[in-house]
């Protein structure tokens, strides 16, 4: 998990992953192919400074053109969100808005509804259950990134340059 303080509409955001998008996939690329090949994550795509990035996680919320913080400094916007129903309760509430020729406005249409929502329920928490980050690292470069990474690599730095002890 990513340690950076991320916030995204103004909420802060809890487990997640914090990945840089490979140089040779645009967001646009990166999108068609999460909702092509689920994974079982919710993934917003972001820009900063130039960068593409994806947060990484499950339960996350955000539209696109949300602004971004990172450690309270505005730093970019969501140009994406892919919401898959990966819990029981997603799946469940995704049945329950089925259309069924207008039988859904019923009486006679609970039962259906009903049946409808348990089983998109129980694919959505077996889809989280199996979640993988094979598709994920298709599209993205090296590991989840991490504030010791970027503080390990600026002391790289500075060491190169006669910097520190």
């Amino acid at each position: 998990m990513s340690d950076f303080k991320i916030s995204v509409a103004g909420q802060a955001l809890e487990n997640y992953q914090l990945r840089q998008v490979r140089s040779d996939k645009s967001l646009l690329e990166v999108e068609q192919h999460l909702k092509d090949n689920p994974d079982g994550f919710d993934t917003i795509g972001i820009k900063i400074e130039d960068q593409d990035y994806l947060i990484i996680g499950k339960g996350l919320k955000a539209h696109a053109g949300d602004p971004v913080t990172v450690e309270g400094k505005a730093s970019g916007s969501v140009a994406f969100v892919e919401n898959e129903e990966n819990s029981f309760g997603e799946g469940f509430k995704a049945g329950l808005k089925t259309k069924m020729m207008g039988l859904e406005y019923s009486v006679a249409g609970a039962p259906f509804l009903i049946g409808e929502g348990l089983i998109k329920g129980t694919k959505a928490a077996i889809r989280s259950g199996q979640a993988h980050e094979k598709e994920i690292e298709k599209v993205t470069e090296g590991p989840p990134l991490t504030r010791k990474m970027f503080e390990d690599a600026a002391e790289a730095i500075s060491n190169m340059f006669g910097g520190g002890d």
